[in-house]
């Protein structure tokens, strides 16, 4: 997500000012990019949903080393060369008059003259796009791009092309009917995929014209100390989402390990150097709600930077000013704030409830909140996943106590679960096979811990949510019950407390920790709950503000 300064809903750039203008004669200096709607006359759904899984897409989205050999060459004889020439000529002056669709058909010709010539298939592929036919287009233009992978005047008329497939996409969704949806996403998937990858190359290729380009930017930025807060907010806000929007494509699904270190270096070198300059540019001016921004700025230059303790830093002040904001002076207050309503919006997205999400003010949050917490959610991840995984062995033992005559143990339907998995079946196949051995709740708690150690869930509430929205049957009703006791009811149970904290990753207070500590040593030495304790020392371990707590807990873990 691109934050802007003044909200925190999504600021995609649609054209960069740091960033040249595309060429308008892309290849054949006689062709110019068409301006006219790609899906004018296609059946854009039928054609790419009949074609789900063998749509070309580019060549870096998969492993260099998984590509089959290379196909046979086409041999093309002097004279096939010679009429698919005739051709192009006569499809290159049809294109110019804007003919396309005659256009499209001499290309035609030349192309099954003449597949090897890239001029001819760059016409084509223009024609195509011209006429409306987006899936045509988009074959001839990752054609193309196989044997000419530099040409970004061309990657630009697919990304063009692909983002007016996203949008037509998300025109379509609610009425693609239930079997078709699979292939649906499955080929929406693919185009974003190769959207972003193809947005991650051409700024790569092009950093040192962008950087150029900042710079005389900045100059103009320094004549603004004397404007408005609005105007330079609104110049920060530009500039800002812009350099966040390319370091974010760092994440492209880049597969060949040496293209990607490439062209993650030349991205985080134009983030660095674009966030670097409006740290600058604020720290120059006198406007203290300017001043306030800072560490937010600081915080993506330092992971610009290769910075990640620094980042992480800047970006936990800028969380921990936000959730006071938030709680009117109350941090801890302001987060359960923060985190009802992430959890109230994705729960309304899952019911495809838009108008609720937007009820929700999530645009008035305070200055870069979301952003912070999208950055901070991998660290958080990672301490809550430790916990949630601390609570479940602690959940199950509760229930192996409570169910001590049940004659297929955790351990075994662990086994058996895996084994199920092993042999094909899916996950709510798996369970329902040997559900009727052991307490629902038990299977439960087993395909929660699949999805904490597949990373396909952060914490035990973020894991139900899933199940409850991704799967069917006694699963899904196991989920929902356990929702309903233990998070949306707020149920005073220890397990309760525990589960509903299970994603809450903030530092506590010495005298808090102190507590907890006390907790585990009764859990472990008065009750005989083990796992119960490692819960506790677990949250110690990971949250205490106080070191030598932290080193308490862990010895204790150990």
């Amino acid at each position: 997500m691109t934050p802007p300064l003044t909200a925190n809903n999504p600021s995609p750039m649609q054209q960069n000012p740091m960033m040249p203008g595309m060429p308008s004669n892309p290849g054949d200096p006689a062709i110019k990019a068409p301006e006219v709607n790609p899906f004018e006359k296609a059946k854009v759904l039928d054609g790419i949903l009949k074609k789900t899984g063998r749509l070309p897409t580019h060549p870096l989205l998969s492993n260099p080393n998984d590509k089959d050999e290379k196909p046979e060459e086409i041999k093309v004889t002097p004279a096939q060369a010679q009429k698919a020439e005739s051709f192009r000529l006569r499809g290159q002056t049809l294109f110019k008059q804007e003919n396309f669709e005659k256009a499209l058909e001499f290309y035609q010709k030349a192309y099954e003259a003449n597949p090897t010539d890239p001029n001819i298939v760059l016409g084509f592929a223009l024609s195509a796009h011209a006429t409306g036919d987006a899936l045509k287009a988009h074959e001839l233009y990752n054609e193309f791009l196989e044997t000419n992978p530099e040409e970004s005047d061309v990657r630009n008329l697919r990304m063009q092309l692909n983002a007016g497939i996203l949008e037509k996409f998300k025109e379509m969704a609610p009425q693609i009917p239930e079997d078709k949806r699979e292939g649906f996403s499955e080929v929406y998937q693919m185009v974003s995929a190769e959207l972003t990858v193809d947005q991650a190359l051409g700024f790569a290729q092009g950093a040192d014209k962008t950087i150029e380009n900042f710079r005389e930017v900045e100059k103009t930025l320094e004549g603004m100390h004397d404007k408005t807060f609005e105007e330079k907010a609104q110049a920060l806000q530009s500039l800002f989402g812009d350099a966040v929007m390319i370091l974010g494509l760092t994440q492209a699904p880049i597969q060949d390990p040496e293209k990607r270190e490439e062209v993650t270096k030349e991205l985080d070198r134009i983030g660095k150097e674009v966030l670097g300059g409006l740290v600058k540019f604020v720290d120059a001016d006198s406007e203290p709600r300017l001043k306030e921004l800072k560490p937010l700025l600081e915080g993506y230059a330092a992971a610009a930077d290769g910075r990640q303790d620094d980042a992480l830093k800047s970006f936990l002040a800028v969380r921990d000013a936000g959730f006071k904001s938030l709680g009117g002076g109350d941090a801890v207050k302001g987060e359960k704030i923060f985190r009802k309503k992430i959890y109230q919006a994705k729960k309304f997205l899952a019911e495809n409830k838009p108008e609720e999400v937007e009820k929700l003010g999530l645009n008035d949050l305070p200055v870069g909140l979301m952003s912070a917490c999208d950055f901070l959610k991998p660290y958080d991840d990672e301490k809550s996943r430790k916990v949630s995984m601390a609570i479940l062995d602690a959940w199950e033992e509760n229930l192996n106590t409570q169910n001590s005559d049940v004659s297929l143990s955790s351990g075994d339907f662990s086994k058996k679960f895996q084994m199920e998995l092993a042999a094909g079946k899916d996950i709510p196949s798996a369970v329902a096979d040997i559900l009727k051995n052991i307490p629902g709740e038990l299977a439960l708690i087993e395909v929660i811990r699949k999805r904490l150690t597949d990373g396909k869930a952060g914490s035990i509430k973020e894991a139900l949510q899933d199940i409850i929205v991704n799967e069917s049957g006694d699963l899904k009703d196991q989920a929902m019950a356990v929702q309903k006791r233990d998070v949306d009811t707020e149920d005073s149970s220890l397990l309760g407390v525990l589960i509903r904290g299970s994603d809450r990753v903030d530092a506590i207070h010495s005298s808090v920790a102190s507590g907890i500590l006390a907790q585990a040593t009764q859990a472990n030495i008065v009750t005989g709950c083990p796992k119960m304790a490692k819960v506790f020392y677990t949250i110690v371990s990971l949250r205490s503000e106080d070191q030598a707590q932290r080193d308490q807990a862990e010895a204790a873990l150990k």
